[in-house]
C-alpha cells in the first residue's frame, strides 16, 4: 500500500505533476489543490493496462488497500493537495462514524492484525485554515476476507473399547487467494493441548485408554500467528474391554434362561394337552 505506480502513456507525463499515487483501482494525481487526474488500473491476465483518464474534484483523498485479509495490517492515508501540508489544522478517521483517531497533523492511521470484526466503513476528514468550507473528507468500504474458514474436528477412526486405535482429523479450507499461507494444526482434550501446533492436521493413538474419553477439540492459526480459530467440540467415550465382555456374557446368559424356560412351558404345555386328550379318549 501506498506505492507510486509508474504508468505509460501521455496521461501522467507532465512534470509539473505531483507524484502519482495508487488509490484503490486508480491511480491518481495532483493537478491543482482542488483537482486530481486518474486513470483506472485493469489487470488482463498478467498485464497490468490503464484505462481512460477523468479529472476529478476534491479536497482529500482517503487511500486504502484494494484488498484485505484476516492478519494483515491496514494502513489508510489521508491525501491532500502536497502544498497545503502547512494549512492543516486536524485530522480525524472514522469507522462507521466512531472517531479511531485524531491528530493535529498525522495523516496515516494503521491497524494491525485485522479480522472480520474490521470491516466497515472508513473515513477521513481533514480540518484547513484559509479553505472555504474548512472541512474536507472522503470515505470508503473496506471488507476484510476470511483467511480460512472455522475448523471442524472429526474422528476418522472411532474407538469403541480401550485398545483400539483412534484418529482425529482437523479440517479447515484455505481461501483461494492466500494459497501461499501455511497453516499449524493443535489438538485439545478437556481444555488441555494433547498436540502442540504443527504442519499435520491429524492427531492419532494407537491404543485407545479409558482415560483417553473426554471433549476434543482442535485449533488452527496461520504461521505467522495473526489468525487463529477453535473447532466445534466433539466426545469420545472408550469402554473397558472387561466391562464390554460382562455385559456380553451376562446377555448370554439372561437368553440361556429364557430358551430354559421358555422349553420348560412348552413341555408342561405338552404333558397337559395330551392328558386332556387320553381323557376324552377313555369309554
Amino acid at each position: 500500500m501506498g506505492d507510486t505506480c509508474l504508468p505509460i502513456g501521455g496521461g501522467f507525463s507532465n512534470q509539473s505533476l505531483s507524484p502519482i499515487l495508487c488509490i484503490r483501482d486508480k491511480c491518481c494525481s495532483w493537478v491543482n489543490p482542488f483537482n486530481f487526474l486518474c486513470c483506472e488500473l485493469r489487470v488482463i491476465g498478467s498485464n497490468l493496462l490503464l484505462g481512460p483518464f477523468f479529472l476529478f474534484s476534491d479536497f482529500v483523498i482517503l487511500q486504502a488497500p484494494p484488498s484485505v485479509y484476516e492478519g494483515d495490517s491496514i494502513h489508510l492515508r489521508c491525501h491532500t493537495y502536497p502544498g497545503n501540508a502547512k494549512e492543516i489544522r486536524g485530522v480525524t478517521f472514522y469507522k462507521d462514524d466512531k472517531v479511531l483517531q485524531s491528530s493535529l497533523k498525522n495523516s496515516d492511521l494503521r491497524i494491525n492484525s485485522v479480522s472480520m470484526n474490521d470491516t466497515g466503513r472508513y473515513k477521513c476528514e481533514k480540518k484547513f485554515y484559509y479553505t472555504p468550507a474548512e472541512m474536507y473528507s472522503d470515505e470508503t468500504f473496506i471488507s476484510v476476507n476470511e483467511l480460512f474458514s472455522f475448523p471442524r474436528v472429526t474422528v476418522t477412526m472411532n474407538p469403541k473399547t480401550e485398545g483400539d486405535p483412534m484418529t482425529l482429523t482437523c479440517d479447515t479450507s484455505l481461501s483461494p487467494h492466500s494459497w501461499g499461507t501455511k497453516l499449524e494444526f493443535s489438538f485439545f482434550k478437556d481444555g488441555q493441548s494433547i498436540q502442540e501446533f504443527g504442519s499435520s492436521n491429524m492427531f492419532v493413538a494407537q491404543y485407545a485408554r479409558l482415560e483417553d474419553s473426554g471433549n476434543y477439540t482442535c485449533e488452527v492459526r496461520s504461521s505467522t500467528s495473526s489468525v487463529w480459530k477453535r473447532s466445534n467440540m466433539i466426545y469420545i467415550q472408550i469402554y473397558s474391554r472387561k466391562q464390554n465382555g460382562q455385559v456380553h456374557r451376562d446377555y448370554t446368559n439372561s437368553n440361556i434362561m429364557r430358551l430354559i424356560l421358555s422349553g420348560i412351558i412348552f413341555i408342561i404345555g405338552a404333558i397337559i394337552s395330551c392328558h386332556h386328550w387320553k381323557s376324552q379318549d377313555a369309554p
